[in-house]
């Protein structure tokens, strides 16, 4: 092995420093011939100094420019919101002359009883509320166009606890009137009164000042029977009928054969009531509270009379209920 004491190299591979010779001490690489591996070329791009530097240099105006764009942005969104609040008039040199014509034609059509149509415009929120109130106020100045009629029976507790919910218009011991504050008393009664039963379908009837609505549940009985027919009608008369007030008259007629079947029980009522169209108008108390010929029932399931097969009805616990709405 040659030594060269005069100078000293480092193995190219493990860094070990010896005097000059072929082959290295430490790891034994050949050191004259040894030809290191070429460094990558990203490495030696991004390595470099100066190429570091102009990368600095292109993220410092990325970012300056990205700002300056942010701040021109706001500025202009500022400024549009500013200047959109003012009215921009551009006059053209013809517009003199057509307000001059435009004044000439006013006169003329004035002078010929002519009115120009207005220019449409925007109604404000002011005026909005107001054409709203001005339209519900005619809405609520137009008398009721129909009636609905209700049948129900009711425990006598729950009329009576009903009666402090409104205004009592009479009261008798057998039978009871009053007004209650239910715009949709159909909706809601079952919600309001779930004990109640319903007799049979609401009734829709049309609604004409003195025109009366006749609901008729009767049926004819054979001959030798004592009466011609049995049940019960009930005659509505609208007396008066605005949008204030309805003044309305009840003739009722009950005909029914008492529990033998040997006797009549009849019952005439003749009433009438006042109240206004926007409350609901409730009777009770107008069926006796006697027992009836059984088979005589069986004709009238789904009507009001249906109540006579009631036995708290007959121990007088019920009663009907009449239930009138007008809209």
């Amino acid at each position: 092995m040659r030594q060269h004491w005069g100078m000293m190299q480092t193995c190219p591979k493990c860094g070990f420093v010896q005097p000059e010779d072929k082959y290295c001490a430490n790891c034994g690489l050949d050191i004259e011939s040894f030809k290191p591996a070429p460094t990558p070329f990203f490495k030696r791009i991004f390595g470099n100094t100066a190429v570091q530097i102009g990368i600095v240099v292109l993220i410092v105006i990325a970012v300056t420019i990205a700002i300056l764009l942010s701040q021109k942005s706001q500025v202009e969104r500022r400024l549009h919101s500013n200047f959109s609040q003012v009215p921009i008039v551009v006059k053209s040199p013809g517009d003199e002359t057509n307000k001059a014509t435009r004044l000439n034609r006013e006169s003329q059509n004035s002078r010929f009883g002519v009115r120009a149509p207005s220019p449409t415009t925007k109604p404000s929120q002011y005026e909005k509320l107001k054409m709203n109130r001005t339209r519900h106020r005619k809405i609520g100045d137009i008398a009721p166009e129909k009636m609905l009629i209700g049948f129900y029976e009711m425990s006598r507790a729950s009329i009576m606890e009903m009666a402090t919910e409104g205004q009592v218009l009479s009261a008798t011991p057998q039978s009871r009137s009053m007004t209650l504050p239910l715009s949709h008393p159909f909706l809601d009664w079952r919600e309001k009164h779930p004990n109640s039963r319903p007799l049979g379908s609401v009734i829709n009837e049309s609604l004409h000042q003195g025109r009366p609505i006749n609901l008729d549940f009767t049926r004819p009985l054979p001959p030798n029977s004592g009466t011609n027919e049995i049940g019960a009608t009930f005659s509505l008369n609208p007396i008066k009928v605005n949008a204030q007030e309805i003044e309305l008259g009840l003739e009722l007629a009950f005909n029914m054969r008492n529990h033998s079947g040997n006797s009549l029980i009849t019952n005439e009522v003749n009433s009438t009531f006042t109240f206004s169209p926007k409350s609901t108008l409730v009777l009770s108390g107008y069926f006796p509270h006697e027992r009836v010929f059984r088979q005589d029932l069986m004709s009238f399931s789904g009507t009001p009379l249906a109540i006579l097969a009631s036995p708290d009805f007959i121990n007088s616990v019920t009663d009907l209920v009449i239930v009138i709405k007008t809209k």
